[in-house]
């Protein structure tokens, strides 16, 4: 086994915490099996990579990496990129910035926000609390708002979306409140390093509630008029 690797240092850490494999398997729920697979150089994904990481208080990107990708990412010198990558992601950012802006204007009571991957962090435009109806500061405080099913379904998607780089569109329910539920559509993307590493999503969002129960009012009317016409005898 090689010493910079991630089974490697996870069994370095098991070792150190004094965990067995089941302990591991138990906190992340999942069996002592997947654990093992790991610490002999299986594959781990995106979602159990960051639960894993939490529950051993280290950082994802060094437990998956090691210390160099780290390293890489949080003291990266831009002198040492060559000048095209450092043009291509200075115009990556301002493309980015002004996108962003733009969708901005074209309508009320739209959400920008950006999650680190890196630190796990969250950040939200200031208006988030009209949008969302409550004022988010972490991921925590977002999932718990939602339905069980949406955070399954979003969590699956984020982890496709960062393994393969493509942007998403989707819309989830969000509890408010005083017990209502409000929709919301988004639209985010993952940015990466100049290693290609994913080390960010950005997305917007907004407020689709009225567009949502019109389009459920249509079909419950499309719905009604065919169970009127099939009493009628009319195919």
């Amino acid at each position: 086994m090689q010493e910079n690797s991630f089974a490697f240092r996870l069994k370095e850490l098991l070792e150190h915490n004094k965990l067995t494999l089941q302990a591991v398997g138990t906190a992340l729920g999942i069996s002592r099996t997947a654990v093992h697979k790991w610490t002999k150089g299986g594959e781990i994904d995106y979602d159990n990579l960051r639960k894993l990481a939490d529950f051993l208080r280290v950082n994802w990107l060094w437990l998956r990496y090691g210390q160099e990708a780290l390293n890489s990412v949080q003291q990266a010198e831009p002198v040492e990129l060559p000048m095209t990558d450092l043009r291509r992601r200075y115009a990556a950012e301002i493309m980015e910035s002004e996108a962003r802006m733009k969708l901005a204007q074209e309508g009320a009571r739209i959400v920008t926000w950006e999650w680190n991957l890196i630190s796990d962090e969250v950040t939200y435009s200031s208006n988030v609390k009209d949008v969302y109806g409550w004022a988010i500061s972490s991921n925590e405080d977002f999932w718990s708002h939602l339905p069980g099913e949406d955070v399954q379904a979003m969590q699956a998607m984020y982890e496709r979306m960062i393994c393969s780089g493509e942007h998403c569109d989707y819309q989830y329910r969000l509890y408010q409140p005083d017990g209502s539920v409000r929709w919301i559509s988004s639209r985010s993307t993952v940015i990466h390093d100049a290693a290609d590493r994913p080390v960010k999503v950005v997305g917007i969002s907004m407020d689709s509630t009225a567009a949502k129960v019109e389009q459920q009012a249509l079909l419950q009317r499309i719905k009604d008029l065919e169970t009127k016409l099939s009493a009628l005898g009319v195919a």
